[in-house]
């Protein structure tokens, strides 16, 4: 929650207009922390979900 309080300070000092924030979903951000930046006007949005490569099968001639 604190590190949201401080990018919010950080953004009023530099007088932002940043209307989103793009994050991803790494369990260090907590509803707490979204709930802090709702607070400042900012709309999180959250960045997809990863996915595994798939590996392709290689098929050899018997």
């Amino acid at each position: 929650m604190q590190l949201g309080r401080n990018l919010v300070m950080d953004l009023q000092d530099v007088d932002s207009r940043a209307r989103f924030l793009v994050r991803d979903r790494d369990s260090k951000f907590t509803q707490a922390f979204d709930a802090v930046l709702a607070d400042a006007g900012l709309r999180v949005v959250k960045s997809g979900v990863r996915m595994p490569r798939m590996r392709r099968k290689i098929i050899r001639p018997v």
